[in-house]
């Protein structure tokens, strides 16, 4: 059966889309700031880290501490991550100043990409500005005070795994 309009509108007319405004997407249930988490994919792969807080675009900003795990000040998608139990204590940790903006490139300078790649026939290495050196000494710092003389800073060096005979859906950790 075929709908009835009783009106069609004119050929010239122009359509209006309704147009949604992006919203960031809803936390995990159960993952929380101060939560270990697993990374799922990419460089770190299988390395614990400690969530810090959802930044405005969704992502979770998470960090090793580096000087635990290797693993900077980093944001990850949610699907990349695994929740775990475990949960650390963020006392004096400040991550006012870190979002979206603290992870944008800086826009190359003009030249040559080979120019850009090598410098006098050396490789050139990307240098890591100040600031953000100094941002995750902070973090670091803060964190490092909580895990002293714990447990909890093996258990975040320590890379998950899976052996032969184990099913992640049930695992408990």
């Amino acid at each position: 059966m075929v709908k009835k309009f009783d009106w069609y509108k004119a050929d010239d007319e122009k359509v209006h889309f309704k147009r949604r405004k992006p919203t960031s997407a809803k936390i995990k249930h159960g993952v929380k700031p101060g939560q270990v988490l697993v990374i799922l994919a990419g460089r770190f792969r299988g390395k614990r880290v400690v969530f810090l807080k959802q930044l405005d675009s969704g992502l979770l900003l998470v960090t090793g501490p580096y000087k635990v795990n290797g693993v900077p000040l980093k944001r990850m998608p949610q699907k990349l991550t695994l929740a775990t139990s475990k949960i650390i204590s963020l006392e004096g940790v400040n991550t006012d100043k870190i979002n979206d903006s603290y992870f944008r490139k800086d826009k190359k300078k003009a030249g040559s990409k080979e120019e850009q790649f090598f410098q006098d026939g050396k490789i050139k290495k990307p240098e890591i500005p100040q600031d953000k050196k100094d941002t995750q000494t902070e973090v670091d710092a803060a964190l490092l005070k909580t895990l002293k003389g714990s447990l909890e800073a093996k258990y975040l060096k320590d890379v998950f795994t899976l052996h032969n005979g184990q099913k992640p859906h049930e695992l408990v950790f």
